[in-house]
């Protein structure tokens, strides 16, 4: 008598796997102990809040480590970014008072000319008008040209 010992499965890897796998049958609660599964149908779902529609909100823009200098416009604090290229807007954006603003201005107010400063500061938009709230203000030296 001859036996044949077959070590090709005629089975395929997913169906070895749905075998052997509760969760890959779907039956997803068949490793959690039946204390934590009455705990978990007890709990109430999450109430999730609508999302707005995107013109609902006003845009914030995160400025992240550009340079630019302060001037005085009507005599309020601003900032011109530099190095916005040919089609950038170069205009001067007003700045709101800050701590951050404090350092920049005794900065500027040492130096006998402008003194450039790398930012970071969230921008928006306030009655049509763009405002920076400024973060972080770092005096640059040579604007990162040779290094």
């Amino acid at each position: 008598m001859n036996t044949y010992l077959s070590l090709v499965s005629e089975e395929t890897p997913s169906q070895h796997a749905a075998a052997v796998d509760p969760i890959a049958r779907g039956d997803e609660s068949a490793g959690v102990p039946q204390d934590i599964r009455k705990k978990l149908e007890s709990r109430q779902p999450v109430q999730l809040l609508p999302t707005p529609t995107p013109g609902a909100w006003t845009k914030c823009v995160l400025i992240i480590d550009r340079i630019g200098s302060l001037v005085s416009v009507a005599g309020q604090p601003a900032l011109v970014m530099r190095g916005v290229g040919w089609n950038g807007d170069a205009s001067p954006i007003r700045l709101l008072p800050c701590r951050s603003l404090e350092h920049a201005e005794r900065i500027q107010s040492q130096s006998a000319d402008y003194a450039f400063f790398r930012v970071v500061g969230l921008q928006t938009r306030y009655q049509g008008q763009p405002y920076v709230l400024l973060q972080q203000t770092i005096r640059v030296y040579g604007h990162g040209n040779f290094t």
